[in-house]
């Protein structure tokens, strides 16, 4: 006698048990947390105005130089069209202290994950190998991160179940060992604007793009996974679209863009304008004052 399916076991079907997972709970309730250091840990991942933020950055970092205390990373992540067809994702950190660069180190990731992860891995190897050199340093106690993606900088400080948990872990856990080895350490995540010309950021991006090209065997990420069901959504949707013009009904007139994933950006520009944003919402899905909604 068969057994019974349902969508949910045909969609177990397609998935291994080497597949990237979401945990709902990582740390344990006595485990500690950032918020255990608020004044040894910052987080920033609120954008400076970019007319000043190159200039406050430079200015920044000039200062932190002039001390032994400071260990200076930037990370980035890469991805890169190979032909027509394929792309793979790199990611890199460069780390300096005073003057001199101490250390460089890029991650080939493969085709089957994108920017968002090679951010997050950036940021994974940019603190492992900065405590790796503050270790082997005296009197360096404080180590800055700074990265160009908002997304990731916030995913490293939240541990919520979603894409890229498990490297938000793994940093996480660093951050952790690196507080608690001495009182004095502080750990400092910061935004900095990207492809404006500020050296540290110009090196992690180069060095992002050359490991586009190394080798990687690790399995899809949920991110790359989304995204290609996502694609595959959208292909079909728009296949579905095509096939079914002329439109016809109540839905003809207003029904002549393309399927997107996304609202248009003459959408967007209405969000803020409730009266007629609402009245455009209505006239396109049909539920307008009209004698054929009633």
């Amino acid at each position: 006698m068969p057994k019974e399916s349902t969508q949910l076991i045909h969609i177990a079907a397609h998935t291994a048990y080497t597949h990237k997972r979401i945990f709902l709970f990582l740390l344990l309730p006595w485990q500690k947390t950032c918020t255990d250091y608020p004044n040894r840990v910052t987080i920033e991942d609120k954008p400076a105005k970019k007319d000043k933020a190159v200039t406050e950055h430079l200015h920044y970092i000039s200062f932190l130089k002039t001390s032994p205390s400071y260990i200076i990373v930037y990370t980035d992540g890469s991805q890169r069209l190979i032909g027509q067809r394929f792309q793979r994702t790199g990611a890199a950190a460069v780390g300096f202290h005073q003057e001199n660069k101490i250390f460089n180190q890029k991650i080939g990731l493969g085709g089957r994950a994108e920017v968002y992860d090679a951010e997050l891995t950036g940021l994974v190897v940019g603190i492992r190998t900065a405590i790796a050199k503050a270790d082997s340093l005296s009197r360096t106690h404080h180590i800055y991160i700074f990265a160009d993606n908002i997304s990731a900088i916030k995913t490293v400080s939240d541990l919520k179940p979603y894409q890229g948990q498990l490297l938000a872990y793994t940093f996480y856990q660093h951050m952790l060992q690196w507080l608690q080895k001495n009182p004095v350490n502080t750990l400092r995540v910061t935004w900095c604007p990207g492809h404006l010309d500020i050296p540290g950021n110009e090196q992690a991006d180069q060095l992002a793009k050359e490991a586009t090209l190394l080798p990687s065997s690790s399995e899809p990420t949920i991110t790359h996974n989304t995204c290609y069901a996502c694609e595959c959504l959208k292909r079909d949707w728009t296949t579905l679209w095509r096939n079914s013009s002329p439109q016809q009904g109540s839905w003809a007139t207003a029904n002549q863009i393309l399927p997107s994933l996304y609202p248009t950006s003459h959408f967007l520009a209405l969000a803020d304008r409730r009266e007629l944003f609402g009245r455009l919402l209505q006239c396109r899905t049909g539920h307008s004052y009209s004698g054929e909604y009633y």
